[in-house]
């Protein structure tokens, strides 16, 4: 009768068990992460009646505690604004951190950002995982998001989406200008001006960085076709060739007056300038320090040159010098008088050795093939010489020139479009060719060469694509419509401060940052265990390992059987509180039931205490 007692005292210390966890349970309905608790119960070893093994007469001796487990089954999800609230959809637990290293592990996903940018729990223990942009982005630590910063990257291709009239004016221009980022984050401009030409359907372009021009283009033009389609792209080059016409003058002398005033062995040069005009005396030898050319013929005429000896004494002492054939600038006679009646002349022919190179200012007015020439008249001055000298280009004219340079303007807008440099020795006469050679290809990127910047580049090593042909290219046209731009494209940004953040199901933190652009920053890691229901529980919803859990296996979210990242999300409790109030109801009958036991035992050992009356 004395084991009915134990056993009915051991029922109700099983039922008051039971109770604590169904109050732990219900208490923790709201705690985000929670996970139930559920008691399990095993019979205490029984007595044989008999005092031998038999099974058949073994009597239990009430009910003990066998195990209290943890419920690792999913809670429902509350969707939240908060971007770092977390929930794991499926198997796994955050891994959090303690100042002092301790390594805790939880389901409790509402995480924010402290005052030193970590991502940290309720408890502020920081949350593990990757930090992407750190610089070892494979070692799990504390995640930090504290001085993330979205480095600056350099244009490397535009694209441009306009129309060019058809109906522009030749030398007219149009200008597109965007926006292009160098290596350091810095705004630049960068313009494209598209300039009309005489050919139809022909528009030349240049680029420049911050208005100077860039140092070199794979394409300096565009071609459209009859219906305003681009067809080709367009470049050009020049060569230039001299034609130099000797001279062939002649001379011949005669003494007027009589010789008085002659002397032997006496000389001095006549040297041609610019023109018939200017012919000049030096090297005057002998007593002829007054000699003068008091002549030099008819007009602008090489024909005549009349010298006086001694232009001072009153008496006309004169040779005349017939001139004959072409002279130029440079070229010299030499006078002698031989004897008082006889004066000799000595023709030295200047050398005509000048040379010209070009510098092509406007590559894409150069529309077509064509071979110029230009000749030199008197006083240095070029032009051509009729129509057919022009190359084909009708509106050509010579802005400029001398004999150190000629400008050419190919279109009449009034702009050097090319630049003739030239040096040597010129005569009236002689001749430039300038060819120009245009080659055409089917539309394709072109490459600008930006000039340097200072500090930074820009580019690919200074090269920017104008991404012109393929999927990609914005559409540029030729209608007969106003010129227009539609769209403007272009790669590259300035650095940027982190604005957000957003959470992805693999875990990855993505910012997005004050100049547009989103990177990965983060990612969390998660932790699974051999068996999670030997986990300890330490309180504010935390797990550590103990030896029966075995260590905890970290991997990404969505790998190796982990769970997925619901983000703005919180797993709530997994606690059913209809299950928990049936639970304690029959907690209840079992502790009512117990206690009748004790009272009925106490009741029969009454009456067996009453059996000696």
């Amino acid at each position: 009768m004395g084991s009915s007692l134990f056993a009915g005292i051991s029922g109700l210390a099983s039922a008051g068990k039971q109770l604590d966890v169904i109050g732990n349970n219900i208490a923790n309905v709201n705690t985000v992460g929670f996970r139930s608790g559920k008691i399990h119960f095993g019979d205490i070893l029984s007595q044989s009646v008999t005092g031998g093994a038999a099974a058949g007469m073994q009597v239990g001796r009430g009910v003990d505690v066998a195990a209290i487990t943890t419920q690792f089954s999913s809670g429902s999800f509350e969707t939240t604004s908060n971007a770092t609230d977390l929930a794991i959809d499926g198997d796994g637990f955050f891994i959090v951190k303690d100042a002092d290293g301790g390594e805790y592990y939880t389901r409790a996903g509402a995480f924010h950002l402290d005052n030193e940018g970590y991502l940290v729990d309720v408890n502020s223990l920081k949350v593990q995982g990757y930090n992407l942009a750190g610089s070892d982005p494979d070692t799990i630590t504390d995640i930090s998001l504290s001085g993330v910063q979205s480095e600056p990257s350099s244009t490397t291709e535009i694209s441009v989406g306009a129309n060019l009239d058809a109906a522009t004016v030749a030398g007219e221009t149009f200008n597109a200008s965007q926006t292009a980022y160098d290596s350091l984050g810095t705004i630049h401009s960068l313009k494209l001006t598209f300039q009309k030409t005489e050919g139809t359907g022909y528009w030349g372009f240049k680029s420049y960085l911050d208005n100077t021009a860039a140092t070199a283009q794979s394409y300096s033009g565009l071609k459209f076709d009859t219906d305003g389609v681009l067809e080709k792209v367009y470049s050009a080059t020049g060569t230039e060739s001299v034609t130099a016409n000797a001279s062939d003058g002649t001379v011949s002398v005669a003494i007027n007056d009589g010789a008085t005033g002659l002397e032997a062995g006496n000389q001095f040069t006549i040297t041609r300038g610019a023109d018939a005009n200017t012919w000049v005396i030096a090297g005057v030898g002998g007593n002829y320090g007054d000699v003068a050319i008091t002549s030099t013929g008819v007009a602008d005429t090489d024909d005549e040159l009349v010298i006086d000896y001694d232009d001072t004494d009153g008496v006309a002492t004169n040779i005349t010098l017939t001139l004959g054939s072409t002279w130029y600038t440079g070229d010299i006679i030499t006078v002698t008088t031989t004897d008082a009646t006889t004066v000799t002349s000595a023709i030295t022919h200047a050398t005509m050795n000048g040379a010209v190179t070009d510098t092509i200012n406007n590559e894409g007015q150069l529309f077509q093939d064509g071979t110029l020439e230009l000749t030199r008249g008197a006083s240095a001055s070029w032009s051509f010489a009729d129509t057919a000298d022009k190359g084909g280009y009708e509106n050509i004219t010579v802005l400029a020139s001398s004999d150190t340079e000629i400008t050419l303007d190919f279109d009449g807008a009034g702009v050097a479009d090319v630049t003739l440099a030239l040096t040597g020795t010129w005569a009236e006469g002689n001749t430039i060719q300038y060819v120009i050679d245009q080659t055409e290809a089917d539309p394709i990127d072109v490459n600008l060469t930006m000039p340097s910047i200072t500090g930074a580049t820009i580019g690919t090593s200074g090269v920017v694509a104008w991404d012109l042909a393929g999927t990609t290219a914005e559409v540029i046209t030729g209608y007969a419509s106003t010129s227009v731009i539609r769209t403007l494209v272009h790669d590259g940004y300035s650095s940027g401060s982190l604005k957000s953040i957003s959470v992805v199901s693999d875990g990855v933190i993505s910012g997005f940052f004050t100049n547009g652009q989103t990177s990965d920053i983060s990612q969390i890691v998660l932790a699974d265990f051999p068996n999670t229901t030997g986990l300890k529980r330490m309180g504010k919803n935390l797990f550590s390992t103990t030896v029966e859990s075995g260590s905890a296996v970290p991997n990404r979210p969505g790998s190796a059987g982990m769970g997925e990242i619901s983000p703005n999300s919180l797993e709530m409790s997994n606690t059913d509180i209809a299950t928990e109030f049936i639970n304690m109801i029959t907690a209840q009958r079992a502790y009512q039931a117990s206690a009748k036991i004790v009272t009925v035992t106490d009741q029969m050992m009454a009456e067996l205490m009453n059996i000696k009356r």
